[in-house]
């Protein structure tokens, strides 16, 4: 009788399971803030992309430019126009640009039409390396648009 009642006895159970919960929630914290920092720096690397482009819009095609846009867009990180922005001709299929030679002709008749890409690169590091995933990762983003 006295080893069932010690058996039953729960003094004790909950900093046990306090022993057990904490390192699983601490884990789960520190996941979801690395989780929101690669987020943000994708986010910063998008806005370097869509900010060489709105550049290209106002100021005409100029690689070099452009790229001096794209790595100045962000002082939190550093962002590398990678690859080069560039420019095609392209035509409109289907609600999607197909790249083209410049002196072709659409299939709706047209001529093709100038664009231009800018892309965008940074390599994160999380603050916090977790077992089983990678020490960095290389985050990119392009922006296309017409040029005329």
């Amino acid at each position: 009788m006295k080893l069932l009642s010690k058996l039953l006895d729960t003094r004790g159970a909950a900093i046990v399971e306090f022993a057990v919960v904490v390192p699983v929630l601490g884990l789960l914290a520190v996941g979801l803030a690395e989780f929101g920092l690669a987020y943000y720096a994708q986010s910063q690397v998008a806005v370097a992309a869509q900010t060489g482009l709105r550049y290209a819009y106002a100021n005409g095609y100029s690689s070099t430019a452009i790229a001096g846009a794209v790595t100045s867009s962000s002082t939190q990180i550093t962002i590398n126009a990678d690859p080069a922005p560039s420019t095609f001709c392209g035509c409109v299929v289907a609600n999607a640009v197909v790249s083209t030679t410049c002196s072709s002709t659409c299939s709706g008749g047209g001529s093709p039409r100038n664009y231009v890409s800018v892309s965008a690169q940074t390599t994160y590091t999380p603050p916090v390396t977790l077992p089983g995933l990678p020490a960095s990762y290389v985050l990119s983003s392009t922006a296309q648009g017409r040029l005329n």
